[in-house]
């Protein structure tokens, strides 16, 4: 994770450097105080999530195109939510699902790849989607 626009940083795990790595066990909330040069401060937080790896406990989930430049469509029995996330474990997009299909509009967001997480009745699968 990354903070910009200060001359010191403290993170909630103690780090002070404007960069840090981590590989939390457990879905995790960190946060950052950045004081810039003039002595103001600000604080953000992100929460990475954790994944026990790329599963499918949903049989025959299809998700295409993947990879996409905009719309990506899922198709899996049961679906109760979806969620896409950054690969630093952010949230930028999540719905409730009342069906076996879905789509998620990637259009506006950043190339590169995207943790999609399907939730159904017979539990949580994720997958690796690449954005164009």
């Amino acid at each position: 994770m990354t903070a910009e626009g200060g001359v010191s940083y403290v993170w909630s795990n103690g780090e002070t450097g404007e960069s840090i790595s981590v590989s939390p066990t457990e879905n995790t909330t960190y946060s950052v105080v950045v004081t810039d040069e003039n002595g103001c401060t600000a604080m953000a937080e992100t929460i990475v999530y954790v994944t026990e790896g790329i599963d499918d406990v949903a049989n025959n989930t299809e998700i295409y195109p993947n990879p996409t430049k905009n719309v990506v469509n899922i198709s899996a029995a049961g679906m109760q939510s979806i969620r896409l996330m950054d690969l630093q474990g952010q949230v930028v997009y999540e719905s409730v699902v009342g069906g076996n299909n879905s789509q998620i509009d990637m259009g506006s967001l950043s190339n590169g790849q995207y943790v999609l997480q399907v939730v159904t009745r017979n539990g949580i699968s994720s997958y690796k989607v690449v954005k164009l």
